[in-house]
């Protein structure tokens, strides 16, 4: 993941859509969790920055923490990392700027699996 991520500057971007899906059932067939982010960010490409998409795929839910007002899609930091050998941690508005999880975190996404793609800008720009 880290390999992926290097050519990515994930802070100061853009929040384009935040999806959660979760199906809640009172019988023994599996729970869908499901949640899709897209970013709007920067992408190391020669030797300059250029506006990309990235589209975050988090599977198997563990646990939200969404506090928001919907005051502004922008945000400045960001805390995405492995924090278990099964568990991914995503905080679009971290406490602090230390890099790492903080009880206090906002619009934070525990999962146990993730997948990333880079999408397309479209007329953004």
């Amino acid at each position: 993941m880290e390999k992926l991520l290097k050519d990515y500057a994930l802070n100061d971007g853009e929040i384009i859509s935040l999806k959660i899906n979760a199906a809640y059932t009172f019988n023994s067939e599996p729970v869908l969790r499901q949640a899709s982010v897209e970013l709007l960010i920067r992408k190391r490409a020669r030797n300059a920055w250029m506006p990309c998409v990235l589209q975050i795929e988090l599977d198997e839910i563990l646990s939200l923490r969404l506090n928001e007002d919907f005051a502004s899609p922008r945000y400045s930091d960001i805390v995405f990392k492995r924090i278990e050998d099964d568990r991914w941690y995503l905080s679009l508005d971290p406490y602090g700027n230390s890099g790492e999880p903080h009880e206090e975190d906002n619009l934070v996404i525990v999962a146990k699996s993730v997948k990333i793609d880079e999408g397309v800008t479209q007329d953004r720009f």
